[in-house]
């Protein structure tokens, strides 16, 4: 792919305003928002300092300030281009004054890594671990990260326990522990820098006038601090271009709002909404199946991905008794798989991940087994979905929409060769997903 589309050309063109990009997988979503940006550069004569680009990984950052480089000519250096959470705390370093007065902290705060965060937390909860009513130190963590709501069962037996007021009083100890030592954590930085920019007026102003254009990449993974600090930070006549496809919203579990893309004409009035829809990574048989499966999520952009490639690409189901069929399986694919290509094998969870590494390393050293989760924003000549069964993927405990964009990606991650190993039930049914594929099994 050279040459810009129309679809792209359009998402390319400079412009004031609000501007929503609704992508699909393979569709050159990252090259158009680079062209976006340079093109606005031109228009607008804009000093890269004036640009805000702001990704959800530091390495999504990194990738698209060279892409700028490499593709312009021009020093982007001065440009800000980094994650949510880079972007908040240099906020509040830039108005660190006014920043430790809001929150009675003598010095400014040093940052916690995952590490530090897990021993204060577990030190704290060993104090009285006898209130979580014999739940384990990681249950509980792991009930005071989530984002997303438990099913209406779950929340209610939880609830009536008593284990949510416990659970919010231990949230409120690690709190004030943080104040007491002036530390901050990742979230930290989010709700500090969103307190900050809501009580002074004259910080906003600040941040209006110098961020004159803003560039969001994977927009379908805005949280709702992401979305208040945006609003914050973009002012009345804001200039903003979002790319993002809510097929592949993955991330709820960590606070990710796919609402604001699916309902974008409710949060942003008036906006521009370009969609591309040519996908260059997928012959057209793989595009036709992820079409015809993600069709079953009611919640969605209306979109339909074409292929500009074709047909040739390969799909088979593989029906595995056991954990070693399974193997077996993967196993023969593997040998038959062209050496010279990629290939990927990519499972729901990380127990699947860890059992098959095991089991397969003798048969290719240069295994590439991950979760489906890690596979976003990947692409492989040949991929292998192991592991599919009712209760695995979809996961009981997950909202079945958010599972079905989950499957989406992990099969919209193939280029020319897609397989898919899964289980049947008792009665020899297969898992609901391979029939929503449009495979009966048989």
């Amino acid at each position: 792919m050279t040459e810009f589309n129309l679809q792209q050309q359009g998402a390319c063109r400079p412009a004031r305003g609000i501007h929503i990009v609704i992508a699909g997988p393979g569709t050159g979503k990252t090259r158009t928002m680079i062209e976006r940006i340079n093109n606005t550069v031109k228009e607008y004569a804009v000093r890269p300092e004036n640009l805000l680009i702001l990704t959800f990984s530091r390495k999504a950052a990194e990738e698209i300030r060279e892409r700028l480089t490499a593709s312009s000519g021009k020093d982007y250096d001065t440009a800000f281009a980094g994650t949510f959470h880079s972007f908040c705390l240099r906020i509040l370093k830039e108005n660190s004054g006014l920043y430790l007065s809001n929150t009675g902290m003598r010095s400014f705060p040093d940052i916690i890594d995952s590490e530090l965060e897990e021993s204060i937390r577990q030190q704290l909860f060993m104090q009285e671990p006898g209130r979580f009513m014999g739940i384990p130190y990681d249950a509980i963590i792991k009930i005071m990260n989530r984002r997303s709501p438990f099913p209406a069962r779950t929340a209610v037996r939880l609830s009536r326990s008593g284990l949510f007021t416990e659970i919010e009083k231990f949230r409120e100890q690690y709190r004030q522990y943080k104040l007491r030592h002036a530390l901050i954590d990742y979230d930290d930085m989010m709700l500090h820098a969103s307190e900050l920019l809501a009580g002074n007026t004259e910080v906003r102003k600040k941040l209006h006038a110098k961020y004159r254009f803003i560039f969001i990449d994977e927009f379908q993974d805005t949280s709702r601090e992401d979305f208040n600090l945006l609003t914050n930070i973009a002012g009345k006549d804001a200039n903003i271009f979002m790319v993002g496809d809510d097929y592949q919203a993955i991330y709820r579990f960590r606070g990710a709002r796919v609402e604001y893309l699916v309902n974008s004409d409710k949060f942003f009035p008036g906006a521009n909404i370009h969609k591309l829809t040519i996908n260059y990574r997928s012959h057209s048989e793989i595009v036709a199946l992820s079409n015809r499966f993600i069709r079953h999520n009611s919640f969605r952009s209306k979109k339909k991905i074409i292929s500009a490639k074709g047909k040739g690409a390969a799909i088979m189901f593989h029906r595995a008794e056991s954990s070693a069929s399974e193997t077996d399986t993967i196993a023969r694919i593997l040998a038959e798989t062209d050496k010279n290509g990629t290939c990927a094998i990519l499972c729901r969870n990380n127990y699947q991940v860890k059992r098959l590494q095991r089991s397969l390393s003798p048969c290719r050293t240069n295994l590439l087994c991950m979760t489906m989760h890690a596979s976003k924003g990947l692409e492989f000549d040949c991929v292998i979905i192991a592991g599919v069964s009712d209760g695995i993927i979809p996961d009981r405990d997950t909202d079945i929409e958010d599972e079905r964009r989950l499957f989406y990606v992990a099969l919209t991650r193939a280029r020319s060769r897609l397989h898919i190993i899964y289980e049947t039930d008792d009665k020899g049914n297969p898992p609901r997903f391979i029939s929503e594929c449009g495979y009966s099994g048989r």
